[in-house]
């Protein structure tokens, strides 16, 4: 994860130093990234082949990275409000993924429920099951506290009401 960690901050370097010549290619970048995606996906599911994270994800992940930050937002397309929502709900989603990862596939061994579902079909629910409960997790929780603290806290330290003091 250090290297990682490395590789996004290297790409954050080439994106200051050189926006300007990444912006002409990032849908390259984009194309090549994403195909890496898919092929290494459909290898690792339909093959035995071990795969190094940092040689393979993570600099496809820091392709994306550098195609993501290049682009000019005046350019871009209206986001959808799905894909925002998805975005704002990211951080409990990848908080609570491996327990619900956890907790529903017991529960689809224990129902039986995996000898009514292919391979790839099983694993897709429980991951719709875990981003939906993600998104619940932070309407219902993340959202409402980071409201009540910066309410009840940023906003006191940072803005302190005047005293009555003349």
């Amino acid at each position: 994860m250090n290297l990682e960690l490395v590789l996004g901050c290297l790409a954050a370097y080439i994106v200051i130093k050189y926006n300007n010549k990444i912006g002409k290619y990032r849908w390259i970048l984009f194309g090549i990234a994403n195909l890496g995606y898919v092929f290494l996906g459909m290898l690792v599911a339909w093959t035995n082949i071990g795969f190094d994270r940092i040689t393979t994800f993570a600099v496809l992940a820091a392709m994306l990275i550098l195609a993501a930050t290049s682009i000019d937002l005046k350019d871009s397309p209206k986001i959808p409000d799905l894909l925002i929502f998805l975005g704002d709900a990211s951080y409990s989603i990848f908080l609570t993924h491996g327990p619900l990862i956890s907790a529903s596939t017991k529960i689809v061994e224990k129902a039986n429920l995996g000898k009514y579902f292919d391979g790839v079909f099983a694993p897709a629910l429980v991951a719709l099951f875990t981003v939906v409960l993600g998104c619940i997790f932070y309407s219902l929780i993340e959202k409402p506290l980071t409201v009540f603290l910066r309410q009840n806290i940023v906003e006191k330290m940072f803005h302190p009401k005047a005293e009555g003091r003349i």
